[in-house]
């Protein structure tokens, strides 16, 4: 089986940075939202959702607040706060973790996607953590779309 392409009027894209806590369960949102074409990402959410079937590249930076000094390093690490993850989650499953321990990390993923189909951050390990700057946010935009299947036969 193999996919076809066609060219799409206007774009499919977001980049939003800020960290809001959404519950316990360690799920965030971004709310400061740099861009939004195509409207396909939830501020109050935190849920990107594919407008069309196609390529997909998705995006996390995560970056946690530094410390004063070795001793809050040794303190957060003696009181279990030693790790921070984030897992992208696409379609309620978690393909890729984001970690970090003093600093910041991103993971960033290509996929074929359907429309309809979610991606957001969440399942936070430390989620107080988070540093509510620049640095952490969420991304995706189309890279081309797929209009139909085409069955090799």
């Amino acid at each position: 089986m193999t996919f076809s392409f066609c060219s799409v009027e206007g774009y499919s894209g977001f980049l939003a940075r800020g960290v809001s806590i959404l519950d316990a369960s360690g799920d965030i949102t971004f709310p400061d939202v740099e861009f939004n074409m195509g409207e396909s990402y939830n501020s109050s959410t935190g849920v990107f959702t594919c407008p069309l079937t196609g390529l997909y590249w998705m995006s996390a930076m995560i970056s946690i607040v530094a410390f004063d000094n070795a001793n809050d390093v040794l303190n957060n690490i003696a009181a279990g706060f030693n790790i921070t993850k984030c897992d992208l989650i696409v379609g309620g499953k978690a393909l890729s973790q984001v970690y970090t321990l003093l600093t910041t990390s991103t993971d960033s993923l290509m996929l074929p996607m359907r429309a309809g189909d979610t991606v957001r951050i969440g399942n936070c390990l430390n989620p107080q953590r988070l540093a509510n700057n620049g640095f952490t946010h969420f991304s995706a935009m189309l890279i081309v779309p797929f209009f139909d299947e085409v069955d090799d036969h």
